[in-house]
């Protein structure tokens, strides 16, 4: 006799209506920073109209209006992908795009690869359907594809990309440290492609090795004597945060890079006695 298994379902968000109600989502469309513009009269032609279709620009999907799911005959919940085939095959008064794909693997003609991913958010949330989600009403869902580019190649220390290598890049790379948003807590490594190049030393994590870097190229860049890492902060923050307070906090992000945040330290040190030594 076989044996019953039960396995336990990932949790999905309880649908709220049925297959025919006829309901609306707000789809956008973000590819390396650009967003795609959803046309107008996307599943809609003189002979009749596709589940789901666009009205106008504003990326609503049109949902449950009549008729069978996407390209198929069946009467069922439809599902995002099934509004890329429809714009892919049965355009409308919009046209056909033939680049339009959906899944974890791609959007659009954009596929990914080793340095780049897919992300949907729907309602702020991070959903990992893609494709198969069945939007509820009133979702606003955006789909990303970025370049993991979190390493400033032209100017590694200049972290969010402006204005060369600041104390506004220390102060990021110390907010990613502490808040953890972009990437894990005990790994370092990115999980969220992050808008900033936080990655300073190029090497796929984010780590307190990155913070000091900066703080280091700011210091040698000074025309004056070299700051300590805690004036450096709190230039920024406006509190006073001594070197030692700066060592414990940066040292309790990531135990690991304790020896890291010691040696930077000694370096800070050193180039401020190096400074005094040639001001005798």
């Amino acid at each position: 006799m076989a044996r019953l298994t039960i396995q336990e379902l990932e949790p999905r968000l309880a649908l709220s209506h049925a297959p025919a109600d006829h309901i609306h989502a707000t789809l956008g469309i973000e590819l390396q920073g650009e967003s795609i513009s959803i046309p107008a009269g996307i599943g809609l032609s003189e002979s009749g109209h596709f589940n789901p279709h666009t009205h106008d620009e504003a990326g609503e999907l049109h949902i449950g209006e009549g008729g069978p799911a996407g390209l198929g005959t069946q009467l069922r919940y439809v599902t995002l992908g099934d509004f890329f085939d429809v714009w892919r095959e049965r355009g409308g008064s919009a046209g056909s795009n033939r680049d339009s794909y959906f899944s974890p693997a791609q959007i659009m003609n954009y596929s990914v690869d080793s340095q780049s991913a897919v992300r949907m958010l729907v309602n702020g949330t991070v959903n990992e359907e893609f494709h198969n989600y069945i939007p509820h009403d009133g979702d606003v869902i955006e789909i990303e594809f970025n370049r993991r580019s979190w390493h400033n190649a032209v100017e590694p220390t200049d972290v969010d990309g402006e204005d060369g290598t600041t104390v506004a890049d220390a102060q990021i790379a110390i907010d990613e440290l502490t808040n953890r948003r972009f990437s894990d807590a005990d790994t370092g490594t990115v999980y969220v492609v992050p808008k900033k190049f936080l990655d300073v030393d190029n090497n796929s994590i984010i780590s307190p090795l990155d913070a000091l870097l900066i703080i280091n190229t700011i210091q040698r860049r000074s025309s004056a004597a070299p700051l300590s890492a805690a004036v450096i902060v709190a230039s920024e923050t406006g509190t006073d945060e001594s070197a030692e307070d700066l060592k414990t906090r940066l040292g309790n992000v990531d135990s690991r890079s304790q020896d890291v945040v010691d040696l930077a330290l000694i370096q800070m040190e050193y180039d401020q006695q190096e400074f005094s030594n040639q001001a005798l």
